[in-house]
């Protein structure tokens, strides 16, 4: 076996990227179980883009955008993929039409 000289160049292994995990808010249902109270709320429907300003929900029969908030109290802080961010009591948390 040679040994690396000045003059041998080592070959360096690749280096491997690990998996990225993105952690998000949790999901309401999370949220609820760590003690959040939250009123009802049903995500009727979610229309993403990649644009924000045409970007709305509609949450108990009213619609909204991100930045509004909703009769029942939470502030609506973005509309994701998923479905929707929202801010009640300082608690973020996600709800999403599953």
């Amino acid at each position: 076996t040679q040994q690396p000289t000045e003059t041998t160049p080592v070959q360096a292994e690749p280096e491997v990227d690990a998996p990225t995990m993105l952690v998000g808010p949790p999901t309401i249902m999370e949220a609820i179980a760590d003690g959040l109270i939250v009123p009802p709320l049903a995500l009727e429907l979610h229309v993403y883009s990649g644009t924000p300003t045409d970007r709305f929900v509609r949450i108990n029969s009213a619609s909204y955008r991100e930045g509004e908030i909703l009769r029942d109290g939470p502030r609506i802080e973005t509309i994701t993929e998923e479905g929707v961010i929202l801010n009640y009591r300082g608690q973020s948390f996600l709800l999403s039409a599953d």
